[in-house]
């Protein structure tokens, strides 16, 4: 068992990892800008829908 985690420990230190951070950081950012563009049509919609009004 202890072997198995050692070899964990380097794989994770090796790199192989870190692309999955890399993944996750990307991911998030597309995420967050996503939810920016989403709370900015929903500003919008709401301004047009006072002009109506």
């Amino acid at each position: 068992m202890e072997h198995w985690t050692d070899e964990r420990k380097e794989h994770g230190s090796s790199g192989r990892g870190r692309p999955l951070f890399q993944e996750t950081r990307e991911q998030q950012a597309a995420t967050e800008s996503h939810c920016q563009s989403e709370a900015h049509t929903y500003q919008q919609e709401k301004k047009e829908k006072n002009k109506t009004r």
